[in-house]
């Protein structure tokens, strides 16, 4: 997390201090930051009562929104844009690894929150867009999909949590994946 003027200028105009932000940042992104730093509870307290956290500490609506404006500046459509990704890769990841015949035997799709919040770390770091992780997930579907013919490959897809902190979509829109088909013909010649 970089802190130049503007960003602490922004932070000011929502009346907060520094710690309260990093308080609502770490919250956001569930980064597990505040496991190692033990935050003011006089900064939670004020959390709370302005309603950006519950009364179990979590973010509320009111703190996303005003964290939004502090990090996404007064563009709200790239705010739009980062929810309709999201919204998108969500409704797109299979909910279970059962597929066709196969059986279900655990699920793939769960705590949208902290999925979002790893998503929205791995939109801020720059390198990718979400235009890039969902073409990446639209691609390993239909790998596994058209690799499902003898064996469910949906057994070994990572859970959606998993999927995006050990960041599965960086190789997959590169030409070096391998399909089942390709390995077979490599083989054969």
């Amino acid at each position: 997390m970089i802190i130049d003027v503007s960003l602490l200028e922004k932070i000011k105009s929502k009346d907060l201090f520094l710690e309260e932000y990093f308080i609502l940042y770490c919250k956001y992104a569930n980064n597990g930051w505040l496991v190692k730093y033990r935050a003011n509870d006089l900064s939670y307290n004020k959390l709370c009562s302005k309603g950006y956290l519950t009364k179990a500490r979590l973010i509320s609506k009111e703190g996303t929104e005003v964290l939004a404006d502090i990090l996404f500046e007064e563009n709200n459509q790239v705010q739009l844009s980062i929810d309709e990704g999201f919204n998108e890769f969500w409704k797109m990841y299979p909910k279970d690894d059962g597929f066709r015949h196969w059986a279900t035997t655990r699920p793939l799709k769960w705590n949208e929150r902290k999925a979002k919040g790893i998503y929205i770390s791995i939109l801020r770091e720059g390198k990718y867009s979400a235009d890039y992780i969902n073409r990446a997930l639209e691609k390993e579907i239909a790998l596994r999909t058209k690799n499902s013919i003898k064996e469910n490959q949906f057994k070994w897809m990572k859970g959606a949590i998993n999927w995006l902190s050990e960041r599965m979509f960086e190789n997959i829109l590169d030409d070096k994946i391998i399909t089942e088909e390709d390995d077979y013909e490599r083989n054969v010649v």
